[in-house]
């Protein structure tokens, strides 16, 4: 039997194909967010599944770049490696749960921001734009000024994946 990750991931690689990514760069990609595989399967499936579910409406909207919600939607959630699987997976969610959890969208930006910037801005804003939402303050953490149209392209992929 296949497992989880593996089927969504061979899914994600025939995307990366068609989205223009190599084969070397996007195992790259998927190497880097594992780490969450192994801290919860659970929440890893559903980022791969969130990065399928982009990249096929990126496609039914005809948007010029398929990369951008690939790599959104499958990293978005990496941040909660950062967080115990015990707060995550607490029978009984409450306040203090959903506090720990606020933090992992800085979480995931300090993650990917070293090597995959976009998809950083994504993971940080990712809750950002819901009522009450949280995150990063992209102006704070963009390492140089951001052009309008980059600007729009991180917000609407975290719009597209929170």
């Amino acid at each position: 039997m296949v497992e989880p990750w593996e089927f969504y991931a061979q899914q994600l690689s025939e995307c990366a194909a068609i989205a223009g990514i190599t084969e070397e760069r996007w195992q790259q990609f998927l190497d880097s967010i594992r780490t969450l595989n192994e801290h919860n399967p659970a929440h890893a499936c559903h980022s791969l599944r969130v990065g399928i579910y982009a990249f096929g409406l990126a496609q039914y909207e005809e948007q010029a770049d398929l990369k951008y919600p690939l790599y959104a939607g499958c990293g978005h959630d990496i941040g909660k490696c950062d967080i115990l699987n015990e707060v995550i997976d607490h029978p009984d969610f409450g306040p203090e749960q959903m506090a720990i959890m606020r933090a992992h969208p800085q979480f995931g930006f300090d993650r990917l921001q070293s090597r995959y910037l976009f998809t950083a801005f994504v993971a940080g804003l990712h809750h950002k734009f819901q009522p009450d939402g949280y995150g990063i303050d992209l102006d704070e953490v963009a390492p140089f000024p951001l052009s309008e149209a980059a600007e729009a392209t991180i917000i609407r992929m975290a719009h597209l994946v929170m």
